[in-house]
């Protein structure tokens, strides 16, 4: 008998399941591109489920498909049957990483991180992904890290007729893996999105390096605007107080 069928079902009957979603959250800049796509008459692949119509690829296009035709709308779906859980999520993040939107770095390592709570294969895992081993590793072994909560808090969509799981957490690199477990504003979200994930002493160290051997580049004016706006934070922030109480002379002093 074979694993893969093709069948219809109504779209109320299929689960949004975040527990084997591969993505951190739902895309609205996303589902509205695809909703004006079917609009205009393009066409999509089935949404494919398990068993308990749990949806392992196709959350969004049965967002659309119920923002744009209703609830009670019938889809083509291919159900699938996995032994487990952690054989399901596998086949999500196979899918989810070869067509549609693609996957980031942050939900590949939240991806990681269920995958090992599930016990799940690894390196089933970084195929599924198309990932280099090396790669993969990389991430695994905590090239980001995890905050508890994100700021703004999620808001739940009007145009989907289920219940998101709020987003408790999202990803960090270790470059301000100081800020687990505090709320991030959007500034501070998007500089960690900027952020090459070195740590922190790494970027101080480079510039000290350089204003040190005399080989900061002084005839770049655009080069000396940036350090000029990086004097003048670096000045509010000692008086600010924000460094311990410590002064500019006696920070200088404890790192040398």
């Amino acid at each position: 008998m074979s694993n893969v069928r093709k069948l219809t079902r109504r779209l109320d009957d299929l689960r949004c399941d975040f527990s084997i979603y591969p993505r951190g959250r739902m895309d609205d800049a996303h589902l509205e591109r695809m909703r004006a796509a079917l609009r205009s008459g393009r066409e999509f692949p089935p949404i494919v489920v398990d068993e308990k119509n749990r949806i392992i690829d196709g959350f969004h296009r049965r967002a659309m498909f119920e923002a744009e035709r209703g609830i009670d709308f019938l889809v083509e779906v291919i159900v699938k049957k996995y032994s487990n859980d952690a054989a399901a999520i596998i086949d999500a993040a196979r899918l989810n990483a070869t067509h549609g939107k693609p996957l980031t770095v942050h939900d590949r390592t939240a991806l990681i991180a269920r995958c090992a709570k599930l016990k799940a294969s690894m390196r089933a895992l970084a195929a599924a992904l198309g990932m280099k081993w090396s790669e993969f590793k990389a991430i695994a072994n905590g090239q980001v890290a995890t905050v508890q909560h994100v700021y703004p808090q999620p808001r739940v969509r009007d145009v989907v007729d289920v219940v998101v799981e709020p987003a408790k957490r999202i990803i960090i690199k270790k470059t301000i893996a100081h800020m687990s477990g505090k709320d991030l504003t959007p500034k501070q979200v998007q500089a960690n999105e900027r952020l090459n994930g070195w740590q922190q002493s790494v970027y101080v160290d480079q510039m000290l390096i350089l204003l040190e051997s005399g080989l900061l580049n002084t005839d770049d004016e655009s080069l000396m605007t940036k350090v000029r706006k990086m004097h003048s934070l670096l000045s509010d922030l000692f008086a600010r107080g924000a460094t311990n109480g410590k002064t500019p002379e006696a920070l200088a002093t404890s790192r040398a």
